[in-house]
């Protein structure tokens, strides 16, 4: 059995994935703020390992994201994506003076920086995904109705990959291999949160500000 078979029978069988599974029908179909952010925080935590380990399975730990994007959308990723850290230290720097706090770590990682982040990369999926909503409306009750969603999902896909490559950019400038493919799959969990919960942006948001205050209990 090649690589991608034993990946492939392995993740029919895994329990793991089978949870994985029902996590993200309870973040789509659950009202609950609380299982969309503890469903969320565990997907996009366990999607994150799986995902970058998978990758360098079967790549034999010679996939690296430096290779595969061309040299004029790095470019065009380094022109971005500096400038969202710029908005969070100006924005902490502001909540730092006017409060009075000695430590501003913690509000960037935890309150800033995901809320910077989700607007900066997440919410313009939001807004394509209305978008492309309003036209597969256009085409209901119609024969192009099936291939007009298609397009659309396809479409949506596609913008969450680049949308999670800058998000990947952003953090790991250097597409350091194996932590660079973390990131990027915990992009598209945090692309999937924003676009398929009920709470939208809102999941996305609170879900990375947990995810990063667990970070910094563990530093």
């Amino acid at each position: 059995m090649n690589k991608v078979g034993f990946i492939l029978n392995q993740m029919q069988n895994s329990p793991v994935i089978s949870t994985l599974g029902k996590i993200c029908s309870s973040i789509v179909s659950d009202n609950k703020i609380e299982t969309v952010l503890v469903g969320g925080l565990i997907f996009i935590k366990a999607a994150a390992y799986l995902g970058g380990n998978c990758v360098k399975y079967l790549s034999g730990d010679r996939v690296q994201l430096s290779k595969i994007i061309p040299p004029n959308l790095q470019l065009y990723l380094h022109g971005f994506s500096w400038k969202v850290p710029l908005v969070t230290t100006g924005i902490t720097s502001l909540i730092q003076d006017s409060f009075k706090i000695k430590n501003e770590e913690p509000i960037a990682k935890v309150i800033v920086s995901p809320v910077v982040e989700e607007i900066a990369y997440r919410l313009p999926l939001i807004v394509a995904s209305r978008g492309s909503n309003l036209v597969s409306s256009l085409f209901a009750n119609s024969s192009f109705q099936t291939g007009a969603i298609y397009s659309g999902n396809i479409l949506m896909i596609a913008l969450s990959a680049l949308s999670s490559i800058a998000f990947t950019y952003m953090h790991k400038p250097d597409f350091k291999e194996g932590e660079a493919e973390s990131f990027f799959v915990s992009g598209m969990g945090l692309s999937y949160l924003a676009l398929k919960s009920r709470w939208g942006i809102e999941a996305s948001i609170l879900s990375h500000s947990i995810h990063n205050f667990t970070v910094q209990l563990i530093k």
